[in-house]
C-alpha cells in the first residue's frame, strides 16, 4: 500500500468518527429532561422540587431550549440565593445547578399580604426566607430587623456594614 492511500484511509477514518461524535451529541441536545437530570451542587437546602417550584422549568423539555441566564434570575430573585449559575450538560446528559447562599446577620419579620414571614436579612439588607437557611448558623444572631421591606435593603444595608465596620451591635431595628 502506498503512503497516500494510507494518509486518505486515515483521514477518513477521523471524518468518518468526527460525523459520528457530531451526531450523537446532536441527538443528546434534543433530548428532554427530566427530573431526575437535575443535580444540585453547594447547597444541600434545596431540592429539584425547590428549583422547579420557583422557576419556568417544564417537564419534559429538549436540553436545547431550557433557557439557562432567565432561570438563573428567577433562582436568584425567589430563592434569595447570592449566586446560581445552570449548565446544560451533553456527557452527562442533564442540568447542572450550582448554588451560593447568602449569610444570614440578622433575623428578620415581613408582612406580605397581611401575613407575618420569619426569616433573615444578609449584609446587604435582602430578605431570605427561614426555610432556605442553614438552621446551625442562624442561632448566633443577636440583631433582629422588623418590618423589612423592599423599599428600605439599601438603608438596611448601611446599617449592617456600619454595624460590622465598627464593631457595634444593634439588637433591633424596627422600620
Amino acid at each position: 500500500m502506498k503512503p497516500k492511500q494510507k494518509i486518505t484511509k486515515r483521514r477518513f477514518f477521523l471524518l468518518i468518527t468526527f460525523l459520528l461524535f457530531t451526531t450523537y451529541a446532536t441527538s443528546k441536545t434534543f433530548k428532554k429532561v427530566n427530573y431526575q437530570d437535575i443535580s444540585i451542587l453547594g447547597s444541600d437546602l434545596f431540592s429539584v422540587n425547590d428549583i422547579v417550584a420557583n422557576s419556568s422549568l417544564n417537564f419534559p423539555t429538549p436540553l436545547i431550549f431550557v433557557k439557562t441566564t432567565y432561570i438563573e434570575k428567577e433562582l436568584k430573585e425567589n430563592l434569595s440565593l447570592e449566586n446560581v449559575s445552570v449548565f446544560r450538560q451533553v456527557f452527562p446528559f442533564g442540568l447542572k445547578v450550582l448554588i451560593q447562599t447568602r449569610t444570614p446577620i440578622a433575623y428578620s419579620e415581613k408582612f406580605f399580604k397581611g401575613k407575618k414571614i420569619t426569616g433573615f436579612v444578609d449584609e446587604e439588607g435582602v430578605f431570605i426566607n427561614e426555610k432556605y437557611i442553614d438552621q446551625v448558623n442562624s442561632k448566633n444572631l443577636s440583631s433582629k430587623v422588623f418590618g423589612w421591606k423592599e423599599n428600605f435593603r439599601e438603608t438596611l444595608s448601611q446599617i449592617l456594614h456600619f454595624q460590622k465596620d465598627n464593631d457595634v451591635e444593634f439588637i433591633s431595628i424596627t422600620f
